[in-house]
């Protein structure tokens, strides 16, 4: 079942090493339904030491119900939600700038991998020779999103947009995309 909702459009946008008669076609990110994991884990791991406390100290540890255990096993527990709110920023941070910027021209992957890594990675659009979508099990198919996989000639020059919703919508987008621009620079087009 295929929603034929498109991509948001979002011309506004420029970016670094945009090309003078570039124009952003559409911007997509990983469907929002992909953070529910890593909320739910960070959730788990945010009540483990409230249960901890409530439930197995006052009957096992009952000298840490007084002061100065109490104490540092708040200053513990501190330093515990403070990591849990890097990881938490982590994960956001890495779902908000993965990013796939589709324009009249090429293809922009950029990938964040932690807080200090990026990587990005760019086709042309006349280059491109195969797409293929994919969208696996109950999940995907009920909140409409999948991957894609973008190929050149070259096996190197492959891009993976994954998660991303509506992948068969967008797969054609793209080849929209390709042979306007091979038809545009010649490459492709039978004489």
């Amino acid at each position: 079942m295929e929603n034929s909702t498109p991509p948001k459009t979002e011309l506004s946008y420029r970016f670094p090493g945009q090309r003078p008669n570039e124009d952003i076609k559409f911007i997509l990110r990983r469907h929002k339904v992909t953070m529910i994991v890593p909320l739910v884990y960070l959730f788990i791991l945010a009540f483990l030491p409230l249960a901890f406390y409530a439930l197995l100290i006052p009957y096992t540890f009952s000298a840490f119900m007084r002061a100065p255990y109490q104490d540092i096993y708040f200053l513990f527990i501190t330093i515990y939600y403070g990591f849990l709110w890097i990881i938490a920023f982590t994960e956001w941070i890495d779902y908000y700038l993965d990013i796939w910027i589709i324009t009249n021209q090429r293809i922009m992957d950029v990938q964040q991998r932690g807080l200090f890594h990026r990587v990005v990675a760019e086709l042309d659009l006349k280059r491109i020779q195969d797409i293929i979508s994919t969208v696996n099990g109950p999940l995907q198919t009920f909140f409409q999103y999948g991957d894609i996989q973008i190929q050149t000639a070259s096996e190197e020059n492959i891009i993976r947009p994954k998660a991303i919703p509506h992948p068969v919508t967008v797969r054609r987008k793209i080849m929209d995309l390709c042979r306007a621009a091979q038809e545009t620079s010649g490459w492709g087009v039978a004489k």
